[in-house]
């Protein structure tokens, strides 16, 4: 390794190209109050309660706006590497061994009809009940959680209409803001996507007859494996294939659209290399909510597959 103490580098200290990158626009510090929860539908909930207390269901109410904007704070799952280490002679060094990943907590608002804490409180209960002492089957009381990170105003542009406009600004054509007429909405940057999601710990309710303020608990989540994906946006994390880098790649478009899609049709091996695209624009809009048990968005390029397992008791026909 090289070291050369003649080498100026002026950019390592300057103020100038520091300002440059804060108000650069992606490269700017991102802000940690704009983000996302999302939680799918648990087997176990929907079999004792129907749609009642599921996010999305019929009878749930506003349940999945309960879970995503009273989330009044949620850390991002940590990625461990786990080491052995060599001594032989000499200074010992460490090498990697595996992974592993700790628990995750979301503190939550409570409100006054308190359907975000029966929500859990229900949920655990049916994961193990306490009169009976049987445990579920993890395929049954596991759901899917996804935790999105936005950014303000990347997102898709938006124009206004004579209804949205206040009554000082319709009455001055002069405005600006009616000369413009459009805003941008929230981008998302990036998505973290935990499988087989199940609560482990809900803690106390704190209650107090000093000072009234909002009333709060704390849920922790054990989960499988996680997954964090960028926006191909900002992010380029194509592999050689999908970056048409591969004599196979390049022969498989010199077939054209149709041949290409037949190959994907008919061979999985292939499914790799074509419609690897995350659009991540559906869920900028904070009305957006999936529910669905799996994920449905294509796997992002770039990025290990994040496994499902769909059946964890191979003798459960039911």
């Amino acid at each position: 390794m090289a070291v050369n103490f003649t080498d100026r580098r002026n950019r390592d200290n300057s103020f100038q190209q520091f300002q440059t990158l804060i108000k650069s626009g992606k490269s700017s510090p991102s802000l940690n109050n704009l983000y996302g929860v999302e939680f799918s539908q648990p087997r176990v909930l929907q079999e004792a309660y129907g749609s009642a207390l599921v996010p999305g269901g019929v009878l749930s109410g506003d349940l999945a706006l309960q879970l995503n904007h009273y989330a009044e704070s949620i850390g991002a799952p940590s990625r461990n590497l786990t080491t052995a280490t060599v001594n032989n002679i000499g200074s010992a060094y460490k090498y990697a061994t595996g992974q592993s990943h700790a628990e995750i907590s979301v503190n939550f608002i409570m409100p006054r009809d308190m359907k975000n804490y029966t929500f859990f409180e229900r949920w655990m209960n049916l994961i193990h009940n306490d009169t009976s002492q049987y445990v579920d089957l993890l395929e049954n009381y596991t759901c899917t959680m996804k935790i999105y990170k936005m950014e303000r105003g990347q997102g898709k542009k938006v124009f206004y209409s004579a209804s949205d406009l206040i009554k000082e600004q319709k009455n001055n054509p002069a405005d600006a803001t009616t000369k413009k007429g459009y805003y941008y909405e929230n981008q998302v940057t990036g998505v973290w996507c935990l499988a087989d999601v199940f609560p482990y710990n809900l803690s106390q309710v704190e209650l107090s007859s000093g000072q009234a303020s909002y009333t709060t608990f704390t849920v922790g989540f054990q989960y499988r494996n996680f997954r964090f994906y960028p926006n191909n946006e900002n992010i380029k994390l194509g592999s050689k294939y999908e970056q048409n880098e591969s004599p196979e790649q390049n022969f498989l478009n010199s077939l054209g659209t149709d041949a290409a899609k037949f190959f994907q049709n008919t061979d999985g091996q292939y499914l790799e290399l074509f419609g690897n695209t995350f659009d991540f624009g559906p869920i900028a809009k904070p009305e957006f909510f999936d529910f669905s048990t799996n994920f449905d968005f294509n796997q992002p390029p770039g990025t290990e597959p994040l496994n499902f397992w769909s059946n964890t008791a191979p003798d459960n026909n039911g």
